[in-house]
């Protein structure tokens, strides 16, 4: 069964000890798929969002390790993992909050979810932020989600929008005023060539 994780990245990116997700270790037998949620992949450290192809044993033995974090994407009251189009407000309400929190923590806006949002539209909102990251490298923005764009140094500011411009991302509506939560739901929200995830 196919769950989707938060795994710390382990190796120190060499031949003999490549990078990798905690949790190709945890459960050596299982398939999976990351995208990497560091600014530099040349830096250990940092961490993947993962989908495993577990049995119940091997997510037992993930949950049971502190360098991952589970996604409960799971139906309230029958523990069914939801499946990519449905609605996370079959997600029980405090688990949903502690789904948010852990998100917010990784620089990941969520306040926009509501009882449309399906599990898809949540996971490719944190694949899609993920690989900003990785186009932005060192001026990737991680301060305060409710500061502005203004708040940003005017040069950082300007390689940036060079940079995502010139991928194909329309910033049309980011002005100083945006806070950076909303330029982030706007950029999530643009499918570009080097956007695509997982659930695309």
């Amino acid at each position: 069964m196919k769950r989707w994780y938060l795994c710390e990245i382990i190796g120190d990116g060499s031949d003999e000890d490549s990078f990798r997700p905690a949790s190709a270790d945890v459960a050596p037998g299982a398939n999976w798929g990351a995208v990497d949620g560091r600014a530099d992949a040349t830096i250990g450290g940092g961490w993947m969002v993962v989908r495993v192809d577990v049995d119940a044993a091997q997510h037992a033995a993930l949950g049971a390790d502190a360098r991952i974090q589970y996604i409960p994407l799971e139906e309230n009251g029958t523990g069914r993992v939801l499946d990519l189009d449905d609605r996370i407000t079959l997600i029980r309400g405090s688990v949903r909050s502690q789904i948010a929190a852990e998100l917010e923590a990784r620089h990941i806006p969520t306040d926009d979810f509501d009882a449309t949002t399906t599990v898809r539209q949540l996971l490719r909102r944190v694949m899609r932020r993920a690989l900003l990251r990785q186009l932005l490298g060192g001026d990737d923005y991680i301060g305060l989600l409710d500061s502005t764009v203004g708040d940003i140094a005017a040069a950082k500011r300007q390689r940036v929008a060079t940079r995502l411009e010139s991928l194909g991302y329309d910033l049309t509506g980011i002005t100083l005023a945006t806070t950076v939560r909303a330029a982030l739901r706007m950029l999530a929200a643009q499918g570009v060539a080097l956007n695509r995830t997982m659930v695309d």
